[in-house]
């Protein structure tokens, strides 16, 4: 038998309260509703190879999860600033579009902590690397505070295309004659649209909407009005919103964009991870 690895988050958005196993080693235990759409689609991407958590207190979780997981190694969702579990390794991930917003903590800006803070990490990963016009000057920022901590580069691609009920085949987005409107509800939406323009979609429409999880079907509605006013002749989303919309029918297609992330330094990169790991 593998090492038994436990994925933990706080889990939010969901519609559930205190610990939630979305998934063990085996197979998912939740549903979208319960366990928000971001733990629910990292237990079906890591079904059987990972265990899923949802608890806001991390280090009784960890705590349960070796006790009745058999867990052996943890991978924290969005804690850097969660310091009471000592780490093998700090990932600090760095968003070329926009790294530092305002350069405000919460309430006032996107900071959690002082940028200052950056140099407990024990390596940077840059993303959406090639849609910042000033990837070698934020490098040059990062190293000021980085010291000796490697600094990674990495994009997001266009993975898969897929109908999102399963019932259609993807013709109408490869034909380049078909309007596509596309919709999502997730923070940084305009590198989602980046990436369907570079694959020469049209988009009549792209609009950032708040779609949850209790009330889809208004916003569906309000979706297919705009787009098709706009004369839009397909729909495209993204993977985190298709899991609360897949229960719907759309009066036009609707199609599910899978995107991945591809590390340039992809080799010495996951050499660095291990190496830490094993120490």
């Amino acid at each position: 038998m593998g090492v038994a690895f436990a994925c933990l988050t706080r889990g939010y958005g969901r519609n559930s309260a205190g610990r939630l196993v979305v998934s063990d080693n085996d197979g998912v235990l939740s549903d979208v509703n319960a366990a928000g759409d971001e733990p629910f689609l990292l237990a079906e991407n890591l079904r059987g190879r990972a265990a899923v958590i949802c608890d806001k207190n991390r280090v009784a979780t960890a705590r349960w999860a070796i006790e009745n997981l058999g867990s052996e190694i943890f991978i924290l969702d969005d804690a850097f600033q969660h310091q009471q579990i000592q780490r093998s390794v700090n990932i600090l991930i760095i968003d070329a579009t926009n790294p530092f917003g305002s350069r405000r903590l919460l309430p006032a800006g996107i900071l959690r902590e002082p940028i200052s803070e950056s140099k407990r990490a024990d390596c940077f990963v840059i993303t959406r690397a090639s849609e910042s016009g000033a990837q070698d000057q934020l490098r040059a920022y990062i190293k000021g505070f980085a010291g000796a901590a490697p600094i990674f580069t990495s994009d997001i691609e266009l993975a898969a295309v897929r109908s999102l009920n399963g019932n259609r085949s993807v013709e109408d987005l490869t034909d380049r004659r078909v309007a596509v409107a596309a919709f999502c509800g997730i923070g940084n939406p305009n590198s989602f649209f980046a990436l369907l323009r570079r694959k020469a979609l049209t988009l009549p429409t792209a609009r950032n909407f708040a779609t949850t999880t209790a009330t889809p079907k208004p916003t569906s509605i309000r979706i297919v009005r705009e787009a098709s006013a706009r004369g839009a002749q397909a729909l495209v989303t993204t993977t985190k919103d298709a899991v609360k919309l897949s229960p719907l029918r759309f009066e036009i297609p609707c199609y599910v964009v899978d995107i991945s992330m591809r590390i340039e330094e992809a080799e010495e990169f996951f050499r660095f991870v291990n190496e830490s790991i094993q120490r």
